[in-house]
């Protein structure tokens, strides 16, 4: 028996956790490191200024873009509106181009936390590839390209 809401768990699943990491990257990782996955966002809502958090998901096939996940909530205000003046900064505080943003839809009219996640497509900011993410050391040890 497991305590996850039913719509978090795939029929698949046997129920069993991970009771160590058989990857090795997150174990052996820095908090430099880690540092560099996240990213900060400043936003206007309801008038007042506010701030939250995103970090990287680095997706095969991606060259020219990077792909962070944050909360909806982060986009969308408590009465249903998309916040204004959205900036997103990485470890280094420079500013990121944002190329397009997605919300769950469900969170606008529901609000409930299950619904509470988006997206955000950023301009790649070098010629190389992103590393740095925990999802590419991943896929890397998984034999993914």
């Amino acid at each position: 028996m497991h305590s996850l809401p039913s719509e978090f768990v795939h029929p698949q699943w046997n129920g069993l956790y991970l009771d160590s990491d058989h990857l090795g990257d997150i174990a052996n990782m820095n908090m430099k490191t880690v540092e560099g996955w996240a990213v900060y966002l400043e936003f206007r809502t309801e008038g007042r200024g506010s701030s939250g958090s995103g970090f990287f998901l680095n997706m095969p096939g991606m060259q020219e873009h990077e792909l962070i996940l944050t909360s909806a909530q982060n986009l969308i205000d408590a009465k249903g509106n998309e916040v204004e003046d959205l900036g997103i900064f990485d470890l280094n505080q420079s500013k990121l181009e944002i190329v397009a943003q997605w919300y769950c839809p469900a969170y606008r009219r529901s609000r409930k936390p299950e619904y509470d996640y988006a997206a955000i497509k950023v301009k790649r900011t070098t010629a190389d590839d992103f590393n740095g993410s925990c999802a590419h050391k991943l896929w890397q040890r998984k034999g993914v390209p």
